[in-house]
């Protein structure tokens, strides 16, 4: 990763966090950005539109500006990685979870589009789509259950993750930043389009 440089947003937390301080460790160049993800559950019918529209801005038109900003100077390099953070909830969903669902897989038909446009110019874009993690954007889950059941925190996540993934713990941070930096390499040139589940079997259940 030496003399690499990366631009990671949403890095001043979670997922984004880890992957900028994972990509630092590995000799990356890292340019922090604050923008990060946004969910919010409720039924469709109730799902208010500014809601939906900040998430589809923040989720999906965002990471659409930022290919289009570094897309030439990649295409000039002849070498470029492009990853996007989506979710398990693009593949699969979930009561109260469209609009959180029909964002990532926007995000996911987008990233195969931009991927055949850049094949012959020596860039992937890939899709990451993690499961229940060790992340704050899933804290309000923990949070809700603690609630409910007069659990403290850290106890109401043990009882989540135990029942939420099949191997009965959390997906960690650095799972997913590892996931990331190996897409980064030259051992993932032929990896394109590609939605890469990091789920602990949800989907397949």
């Amino acid at each position: 990763m030496e003399e690499k440089v990366a631009v990671v947003t949403g890095s001043t937390t979670g997922i984004g966090l880890g992957v900028a301080r994972h990509l630092a460790n590995l000799g990356c160049n890292v340019v922090l950005t604050g923008l990060g993800g946004i969910q919010f559950t409720a039924s469709i019918e109730n799902y208010p539109l500014e809601t939906w529209n900040n998430m589809m801005a923040v989720g999906l038109t965002a990471p659409f500006l930022l290919i289009q900003e570094f897309l030439p100077k990649m295409k000039k390099k002849g070498w470029g990685r492009i990853i996007n953070m989506a979710s398990m909830m693009g593949i699969i969903s979930g009561p109260e979870l469209a609009a959180y669902s029909a964002c990532k897989s926007a995000l996911i038909g987008l990233t195969k589009g931009v991927a055949l446009e850049v094949a012959p110019h020596g860039v992937t874009c890939n899709v990451v789509c993690p499961g229940y993690s060790d992340a704050p954007i899933f804290y309000h889950k923990i949070e809700k259950h603690a609630a409910a059941n007069s659990l403290s925190f850290d106890c109401a996540k043990e009882e989540l993750f135990s029942t939420l993934n099949p191997h009965k713990k959390p997906i960690t941070v650095q799972e997913i930043a590892e996931l990331v930096s190996f897409l980064c390499t030259s051992g993932a040139d032929s990896m394109t389009g590609s939605p890469i589940l990091m789920d602990a079997g949800n989907t397949i259940k």
